[in-house]
């Protein structure tokens, strides 16, 4: 299922599990939120990044590499955007997005749901924070963490109006992992490796590009139309 496209089973699993999701998501989403709102910095996700949000496999960060980052709410605008304006942009969306999923993947191999680069990279009352923190918790729970190495790329937005940007883009990643033995984690804690097509809606608030939704499937190959399309 791979470790990235976890996130989006959430709701799904059955059991024990699912009870402990669904418990953790109601105690953690206030706590997560108000860390998210507290005012700092934000902070980048170590990796090398290109103008089209691609990025190459990297090693995630160590635990001292991190910093407080927050993010802040504004109006929203509907008008549209046109010319050198849209272009530059499409640009800082699909960096956002790639920032934002490189994020989730330090949480994950850190064991820390509320990573707060993780948390800034999503926009005040997102729904997919609070699945995707629940998803967290419960692979820390597990005893899984996220593998070492992985790829974010094939970003591109698809659409851009105003504060609101509809963006498609690719991970692969190897699949989780036990932390105390580093055997591969069965597939409901997102074990084995594959390629995980993501549609992410984004919004502009207080001059950032933060995470509103973001639907992810799992294509057979890079040959399958879509996102992951020759990644």
């Amino acid at each position: 299922m791979t470790f990235r496209h976890g996130v989006s089973m959430t709701s799904k699993t059955s059991g024990r599990r699912s009870v402990s999701i669904r418990s953790a998501r109601l105690v953690v989403l206030s706590l997560v939120l108000s860390t998210a709102l507290s005012g700092c910095a934000p902070s980048r996700v170590a990796g090398i990044s290109r103008s089209d949000g691609t990025s190459p496999a990297v090693a995630l960060p160590s635990a001292s590499t991190l910093t407080p980052a927050t993010v802040a709410s504004a109006p929203a605008s509907s008008a549209p955007t046109t010319g050198g304006a849209a272009s530059g942009s499409r640009v800082a969306v699909e960096l956002a997005w790639a920032e934002s999923e490189r994020a989730f993947y330090a949480a994950g191999r850190l064991s820390e749901p509320e990573y707060p680069a993780l948390i800034a990279s999503f926009a005040p009352g997102s729904p997919a924070l609070g699945r995707t923190v629940a998803w967290l918790i419960a692979l820390r729970d597990a005893g899984v963490i996220a593998p070492q190495t992985y790829r974010v790329g094939g970003a591109r937005v698809t659409r851009l109006t105003g504060s609101t940007a509809w963006l498609t883009g690719c991970t692969y990643d190897t699949g989780s992992v036990y932390r105390s033995t580093g055997a591969p984690a069965p597939g409901d804690l997102g074990g084995g490796a594959s390629l995980t097509a993501s549609v992410a809606v984004l919004r502009h608030v207080a001059g950032r590009w933060l995470v509103w939704s973001d639907q992810t499937s799992t294509p057979s190959s890079s040959e399958e139309n879509g996102p992951c399309h020759g990644f």
